[in-house]
This record gives structure tokens, sequence and C-alpha cells, in this order.
């Protein structure tokens, strides 16, 4: 298994650095030499069994730290779930969060989601989800947790700014909307205001839209309020860019 996965990932990095040049292609190839002996000599004399893939998952993940802080490696189970929350459907509670110093952080209810109903905040802390601590809890392992069937319940343990203490509270699963436009008013007789709330596979279209009915109750200049924006497509945020 160790041989496997290590021919398929430098395989694929050797077609990829391809060309760069003859000094650039040794030192790499020294650098792949000792990664390789490392993770053999682990994997054959540490005295407790290894998870390569999660091995190889840290590896790809120290690399990306070298470079700037927006540069992440996704593992393939976490990029499914992002592609399912950008994409298709869903059943769970419907929050857009990160990770921040250990806490889930919740970046903002989903609009018309059981959270919201419920009164999640921006800048919420779920401390425990039914009952178990939440400190360091690895993403993918957040999405099992707060995920489910439509009608089942989760707990959930909030620290909240401004709070003396931790709350908790009881959401019931639900599907999820994954419209991208959450509000679009006119806030004066010329002005037009947009919210945009993710880059999902949709998104420009729905801002098409948006323009093209405010633009028939008069708008001549429009406002594009991207806080709490959870991100998403790279190639939406630029179609979006490209309408002005």
């Amino acid at each position: 298994m160790c041989a496997g996965l290590l021919f398929m990932f430098f395989s694929s990095f050797y077609q990829l650095i391809y060309g760069q040049g003859k000094g650039t292609n040794e030192t790499l190839n020294g650098k792949m030499q000792v990664l390789i002996q490392i993770i053999t000599y682990i994997n054959e004399y540490h005295f407790e069994k290894v998870d390569l893939a999660k091995l190889m998952d840290g590896a790809f993940e120290g690399i990306m730290k070298k470079l700037d802080p927006h540069s992440v490696y996704i593992p393939p189970k976490e990029l499914e779930d992002s592609d399912e929350k950008f994409k298709g459907k869903f059943q769970g509670i419907g929050i857009e969060f990160d990770i921040l110093n250990g806490y889930i952080t919740v970046i903002t209810p989903v609009a018309d989601s059981p959270s919201e109903r419920a009164g999640l905040q921006p800048g919420d802390k779920i401390i425990k989800i039914n009952g178990e601590d939440a400190y360091e809890i690895k993403k993918e392992q957040v999405f099992e947790k707060l995920r489910g069937k439509k009608g089942t319940p989760v707990d959930i343990t909030i620290k909240r700014i401004g709070t003396k203490k931790p709350f908790n509270v009881t959401i019931v699963r639900d599907n999820i909307p994954i419209y991208s436009v959450r509000a679009e008013i006119m806030v004066d007789d010329s002005t037009g205001y947009i919210r945009l709330t993710r880059f999902s596979a949709t998104t420009k279209q729905e801002v098409e839209k948006a323009i093209k009915r405010l633009k028939t109750k008069g708008m001549k200049r429009l406002l594009l309020d991207l806080r709490n924006n959870s991100g998403g497509y790279l190639e939406q945020a630029a179609g979006i860019a490209d309408l002005f």
C-alpha cells in the first residue's frame, strides 16, 4: 500500500514539474528521495500502525503552509463536502463556518435555514455538539456531526460574545437552500442593493437576474454587499466582476 500510494503521488508530481529546468528537477528529485525514505522508514519501523493516507495529507498541508495564508490543501472528502454545499442539495443545520483558534466559529447562518431560525449569529462559537467537546475538531468531523436526515435534532452549546455563560440550542435539521443572493432591494430611487453570501455554481446567474430586476425599478448604481461571504468558486467571482 505504501509503495502504491507513493508511486501515484510522485508520478503525478513529476508530471507537474517536468520541464521546469534541469537544476530544478535535480533538486526536487533529491528532496523527493528524502521524503520517500522518511515515509518508508515510518511505515516499516514506527512502533504503532500508521495511517499512510493521513500521513501524506499532513505532508501536503505542510507544503501549502509554506505559501501564502490563502493557499491550502483540501483532502478529497472535504472537497466532496464543499462541492456538495456549493452545487447540490444537502440536509443539515445550515451554517457557514470556519475553525478559528480551535473553535467552530459561525461566519453566517444560511438564509432561511434551521440555524437562522434558531437565532445563531456570526461570531458564535460552537463548543459542544450533542454534549461532546468540539474544541480542535476537524472540519470533516463537523460536517459528519451537523449534517443528517431532515427532521432529526442536534444539540449544540454556544459561546457568544456579550453573554456570561454558554447556552444550549436544539436545532432540527432540514433541507438547506443554496441561494447566493440573500437580499435584493432598492435603497433609494436610483440605488440598488444586493447581498451576496457565497460564490456557488449558480451565483453569476442569480446576480444577473437580480440586476435586471433592479434595473426595471430604476437602478442606476449598485451596492454589492460581500460581508460575511463564505467564498466558493473563483470562476463565479470572476464572472461577477466581469459584469461591471
